[in-house]
């Protein structure tokens, strides 16, 4: 495993994410602070309001120190807890790119 796809199993909870793609064209583009996860949403805070954003119709980025990641949302659909569990699915997913 590569070290950046590390953060498919991390807490998002307290990151700054921007949703870079998405099938609902509404919800590009979106960015804030996560301030809630559930096992099919992220809930983030764009200053405003709180945007709850479905995971499994986007792709994520997020910043990693001076880096930033993208994430396939389809790959974080678990709850947080399960996510550790789930690292061989996971993988999968990511070696084939794409959402």
């Amino acid at each position: 495993m590569r070290s950046e796809d590390a953060i498919y199993f991390g807490e998002f909870i307290g990151r700054e994410i921007s949703v870079r793609s998405s099938s609902n064209p509404t919800l590009k583009g979106k960015r804030g602070m996560v301030v809630d996860e559930t096992k099919k949403t992220l809930v983030i805070n764009d200053g405003k309001k709180q945007l709850v954003i479905p995971k499994d119709i986007c792709s994520f980025e997020i910043r990693s120190g001076e880096r930033s990641l993208e994430i396939l949302g389809r790959a974080i659909v678990s709850r947080p807890e399960d996510r550790i569990k789930e690292h061989r699915k996971i993988e999968r997913m990511i070696r084939k790119g794409g959402n």
